[in-house]
């Protein structure tokens, strides 16, 4: 079972993954919040030069100066800031949610502090502004929910602070509206959340069906291409090794001739699975590459380490103790392969491999089976 199976399995009410699987999804939702990201940032500027023109004519000289400081001249460049970064989210995506609840409450405790400041001087100022930035910042500002829960939990609990301590009264049906509306996003803010972390899963389940092999759940043919491009651009890069082996399974139409069809599925697997046992490190991988013929790569290998590596694959598979009485090298089932190390290059390509790893596989039958050849590029 792959592991975005696996966490679908174990669920994840509290949006929360396991592991690396959390990171990848958090890139994941940042990047396909990015439109709402971007229209709630210029909602809320649009917002603030529309209000300018309504508010600033009940204001006295003093609470118009701190309007104009805390709405305009400075919240509007920051909304504008954020908007430009959107755009290079990759670069900064490590300070997103910082950066988002940082903003979000500097625009709403400005807002509360304007609001508070003017009705104490009985100049009524509409405090439904608060509840707006709570309703945008859960559904629209694409933070992760658990970040909008603190972030308009202290919103409020500032907002009515912040009253007590200027004296200004905050009536009951206010309290409720903000309370209500900050259960109403939270509920809403969490759905989002959770039916895209349902979506990052199914997305990924689809993937790995993709690349995955349906009889053995190692990587596909189409997968192993894939992958062997990666590794070798990386390794040329870094000026390692590569290690790759190409095997099939001896006399294996024998022993489905012998067995049937599904015991000669059931070797396979085992197979398989001793195969996938044989990588070391997360960037070595195994692959069917067809029928009976398997492929594994390891990274950052030497040749001398490539026949500890070929020993230790065979043992696994005599570990295995299959019968095959079809065979005529052993009562058990083999394998036979060609195993090439080198450093990959123009003049090393994947294709280069995997003819010799082929070239190494006929030598190794041709000199009678059960053995992997070695050979240096």
């Amino acid at each position: 079972m792959d592991r975005f199976s696996q966490q679908t399995a174990k669920g994840y009410k509290d949006l929360r993954f396991d592991g690396g699987l959390e990171q990848e999804f958090r890139e994941y939702f940042y990047r396909r919040g990015l439109l709402r990201q971007r229209a709630a940032i210029a909602l809320g500027v649009l917002l603030l030069l529309v209000l300018a023109p309504l508010d600033l004519p009940k204001l006295s000289p003093e609470l118009k100066n701190i309007y104009l400081w805390s709405r305009i001249y400075t919240a509007c460049p920051v909304l504008v800031l954020a908007f430009g970064l959107t755009y290079y989210l990759h670069r900064f995506k490590g300070l997103f949610q910082l950066a988002a609840v940082l903003i979000v409450l500097y625009v709403g405790m400005a807002q509360s502090i304007v609001v508070l400041l003017a009705n104490r001087t009985q100049v009524i100022m509409p405090y439904e502004g608060i509840n707006l930035i709570i309703m945008t910042s859960f559904l629209l500002a694409g933070m992760l929910h658990r970040y909008a829960l603190f972030c308009n939990g202290t919103l409020i609990v500032g907002h009515l602070v912040i009253a007590k301590w200027l004296g200004t009264p905050v009536s009951p049906h206010q309290e409720f509206f903000m309370v209500g509306h900050f259960v109403v996003g939270a509920t809403g803010g969490y759905i989002i959340e959770f039916n895209s972390r349902r979506s990052f899963l199914q997305r990924g389940m689809m993937s790995a069906l993709a690349q995955t092999d349906a009889l053995t759940g190692i990587y596909n043919r189409g997968a192993i291409n894939h992958k062997l491009e990666r590794i070798f651009n990386y390794a040329h890069r870094e000026q390692i090794a590569v290690s790759l082996l190409l095997a099939d399974i001896d006399y294996f139409k024998r022993y489905n001739d012998l067995y049937g069809h599904l015991e000669g599925d059931r070797c396979i697997q085992a197979v398989a699975s001793a195969f996938a046992a044989s990588c070391r490190r997360p960037l070595d991988f195994a692959g069917r590459y067809g029928g009976e013929e398997f492929v594994l790569v390891w990274l950052n290998t030497s040749a001398t380490e490539a026949a500890s590596l070929r020993d230790g694959v065979e043992q696994r598979i005599r570990s295995l103790h299959i019968t095959h009485k079809g065979s005529d090298v052993s009562s058990e089932v083999t394998i036979s392969g060609g195993l090439v190390t080198g450093y990959p290059g123009k003049s090393h390509t994947p294709a280069d491999f995997l003819k010799a790893a082929d070239d190494g596989l006929y030598k190794a039958k041709a000199a009678g089976r059960n053995q992997i050849v070695l050979i240096t590029l």
